[in-house]
């Protein structure tokens, strides 16, 4: 496995949440993220309770985010 380093920012928060669903899981991490019967969504949920809602309010923030490319299909 590479060894990312991410920081404090909502942008590492969502590039670790990506990447955790993304890529195998480092053999460490399976006990904490797997035994729960939601796994991986569960846990980020649990932990940032209102990830969805500030991202969702972050983007509406994008001028004419509708038509951004990456988001269109979200919107």
């Amino acid at each position: 496995f590479r060894k990312v380093k991410y920081g404090n920012s909502a942008r590492d928060l969502l590039r670790l949440i990506r990447n955790t669903l993304s890529h195998p899981l480092p053999p460490e991490l399976k006990p904490i993220l797997v035994p729960n019967p939601y796994g991986i969504h569960a846990y980020f949920c649990g932990k940032f309770p209102t990830i969805v809602i500030e991202m969702y309010q972050a983007i509406q923030q994008v001028k004419d985010y509708k038509n951004v490319d990456v988001f269109q299909e979200y919107f």
